[in-house]
């Protein structure tokens, strides 16, 4: 049997190991700002404001649709706590999410 490349390599290139994420630490009374603008952004691109107060050791996160946007068109709640959770750093069973469709025109939970 003819081994072609080298031991422990791939077509004999050596393969890198792919790096651990990076999350941002976790909160002690203040945000990492820029992964939670970015997150901002993006729903901004699509019609949503994300607002996110902190209480004792969780978060709540409602985000409101622009006139026009679709309520209803958001991912699921715990895939939104996922990205919350990794922008902000706070596990995603504390936070607290509100969607566009629980909210009021007042701003009030329905």
């Amino acid at each position: 049997m003819t081994r072609h490349g080298h031991a422990g390599t791939r077509n004999g290139t050596d393969r890198q190991p792919h790096p651990e994420p990076r999350l941002p630490p976790p909160i002690g009374g203040t945000m990492t700002a820029q992964p939670l603008e970015d997150l901002r952004q993006t729903l901004a691109a699509d019609g949503y404001i994300l607002t996110i107060d902190e209480s004792g050791d969780r978060l709540d996160a409602r985000i409101r649709a622009e006139d026009g946007v679709c309520g209803d068109c958001l991912v699921p709640k715990n895939l939104m706590a996922a990205m919350i959770s990794n922008a902000t750093g706070t596990a995603a069973d504390s936070i607290d999410i509100t969607y566009p469709t629980e909210i009021g025109d007042d701003g009030q939970l329905v």
